[in-house]
């Protein structure tokens, strides 16, 4: 298995609990009755997406 990823397993591991964490958060604040905080949380996401 470590022989299909010659990228670090520290970062793929980094990459892999971040991107749940995005997912998760997004799904919560979709769930969340207040859009203006997640048209806000999600214009923050774009920016430092961005870079």
């Amino acid at each position: 298995m470590p022989q299909l990823f010659p990228m670090n397993w520290n970062l793929l591991i980094i990459m892999f609990s971040m991107i749940i964490i995005l997912t998760s958060m997004l799904i919560y604040f979709n769930y969340k009755p207040m859009l203006k905080s997640t048209q806000m949380k999600f214009d923050v996401l774009m920016k430092l997406w961005k870079w």
